[in-house]
């Protein structure tokens, strides 16, 4: 998909997933739009953000969500406009984005998936590019492989390398060097929400971190 196409989309004010985590009609609004524009693209979306995936391309389009419908499955008289609740922080793009900087200014965002803001749509929304990657951590079905070295330099890293599975650290040593790591880990032990959903390998196969915003509400 294009810039410009992603830019025609026509995005509620009130644009989020449900409490439990599922589509909303908000969301389906949007969706619908995408499938008129192109039908083998693909969408996933977190408690943050839409994300809009097509397969021929390089990068993926992130929509931020500004907020989340909460639902009381009791009250038959409820509306979208009653379960409505508007997150604290309105735009985890713009977060995710912040944090790229702050990892260029150290040194260490080769192993941060790019992103920048690349538009506006139609609706006033702003959306992002993010580089593509091949797979997350927990869908890997790849065998790696990591050196014997590698062991040896993960065993004297601090405690909080226990935040990231260690076979994905271990690789990220090979690929990155262990002086990388050392930069790397501190930065990382200030983010929030890394589990393996938000982690995984580039299509080079150099372990990478996608989503990295965390989240804040509640």
């Amino acid at each position: 998909m294009t810039v410009e196409q992603i830019a025609s989309l026509k995005i509620p004010e009130k644009f989020g997933a449900d409490d439990n985590g599922d589509e909303t009609a908000a969301m389906q609004f949007v969706i619908d739009q995408l499938y008129d524009i192109k039908t083998s693209v693909v969408y996933h979306y977190g408690a943050s953000q839409f994300v809009i995936e097509d397969p021929s391309d390089e990068v993926v389009y992130k929509i931020p969500f500004n907020g989340e419908f909460w639902y009381n499955n009791d009250d038959e008289e409820e509306t979208d406009e009653d379960s409505w609740h508007w997150f604290n922080r309105v735009n985890y793009c713009e977060l995710t984005e912040e944090i790229y900087d702050n990892a260029v200014d150290k040194g260490i965002e080769k192993i941060f998936a790019k992103i920048e803001r690349v538009g506006t749509t139609v609706s006033g929304k702003p959306f992002y590019a993010q580089e593509r990657i091949e797979v997350a951590y927990e869908d890997d079905e790849t065998e790696r492989t990591h050196s014997r070295d590698s062991e040896k330099e993960y065993e004297n890293l601090p405690y909080f390398r226990n935040r990231f599975p260690a076979d994905w650290l271990l690789c990220a040593i090979d690929y990155y060097g262990i002086d990388f790591i050392k930069k790397f880990l501190p930065f990382a032990y200030d983010l929030s929400d890394l589990h393996r959903g938000n982690i995984g390998y580039r299509f080079d196969g150099s372990p990478v971190i996608f989503d990295y915003c965390g989240y804040y509400e509640g």
